[in-house]
C-alpha cells in the first residue's frame, strides 16, 4: 500500500520543514496544499522529489485543502492517506499507529483521539467535549474527539466521506458521512501538543460546527 501525507498549510513558516522532514520517515510521499499563504510556502521548503506543493490562489479553508490533496492523491494512484497538520500540533512518529487499522483491513478510516488534559486550552477543551458529545447524541457515533484532524483513510472509500465544508466543520462532517455510509473506522490515542493556545476551532467556528451538524441531521 502506498502512503501519502495531506498538510493544509497557511502562513505557517515556523515549523512546516521540521514537520516535513519527520513525516518522510513514514510515508512514500507528502503533497502540501497552500492555503493562499502571503508568500509561498513553496519558497521556504527544502526541494525533494517525494514533495509536491499544491497552492490556492487565495484561502478557501482546511476543508478545500484536505479536499485538493485528496483528489491529487486519488489522480496518482496512493492508497492510504494521512491528514496532518503544518503547525507541529501532530507528532509524525505516530502515523504508522494511524494506518495500522487500515493496513490491517480492520478500518477505512482512523482518528486520532487526544487526552482532554491541562496541555489543552480550556476552551478547546470545553467546546471539544460539547461538539463531540453532540455529535453523539444526534447521529449515535461513538468518536471521542470529533476535532482532532490527525487522521488515515482509505483513498477508495474517498466519496462515501467525501465532504463540502471549505473550513473547520470539514472534521465533524467527515465523521457523519462516515457514519451514515457505515464506514468502518478505528480510534487511535494520539499526543496532545498545543504550540499555540489561540490557534485552532474557535467559538465562532463551534457555532457554525453546531449549527452544520443540526442541519445535517433535521433537513
Amino acid at each position: 500500500m502506498t502512503k501519502i501525507a495531506i498538510i493544509p498549510a497557511l502562513n505557517e513558516y515556523q515549523r512546516l520543514n521540521a514537520v516535513i522532514s519527520e513525516t518522510y520517515q513514514h510515508v512514500d510521499h507528502i503533497v502540501v496544499v497552500d492555503d493562499g499563504s502571503r508568500t509561498p510556502l513553496k519558497d521556504h521548503l527544502k526541494s525533494d522529489n517525494r514533495l509536491t506543493v499544491l497552492r490556492h490562489i487565495i484561502n478557501l479553508g482546511k476543508g478545500a485543502a484536505l479536499k485538493t490533496g485528496v483528489l491529487w492523491a486519488k489522480a496518482n494512484d496512493f492508497s492510504i492517506a494521512v491528514f496532518i497538520d503544518a503547525d507541529g500540533q501532530h507528532a509524525p512518529r505516530e502515523i504508522p499507529a494511524m494506518i495500522d487499522p487500515i493496513r490491517r483491513g480492520q478500518a477505512d478510516i482512523v482518528f486520532g483521539v487526544r487526552k482532554f488534559h491541562g496541555s489543552m486550552p480550556y476552551m478547546a477543551r470545553l467546546g471539544n467535549r460539547f461538539i463531540t458529545k453532540s455529535l453523539q447524541f444526534l447521529y449515535k457515533i461513538k468518536v471521542d474527539d470529533t476535532q482532532s484532524g490527525y487522521r488515515a483513510i482509505r483513498l477508495n472509500s474517498f466519496d462515501k466521506i467525501c465532504w463540502q465544508s471549505p473550513r473547520y466543520a470539514v472534521e465533524t462532517e467527515m465523521i457523519v458521512n462516515a457514519g451514515k455510509h457505515k464506514v468502518p473506522y478505528a480510534q487511535v490515542p494520539i499526543e496532545t501538543i498545543y504550540h499555540d493556545k489561540y490557534k485552532g476551532t474557535t467559538i465562532v467556528d463551534g457555532i457554525r460546527i453546531m449549527i452544520n451538524m443540526i442541519a445535517w441531521r433535521f433537513l
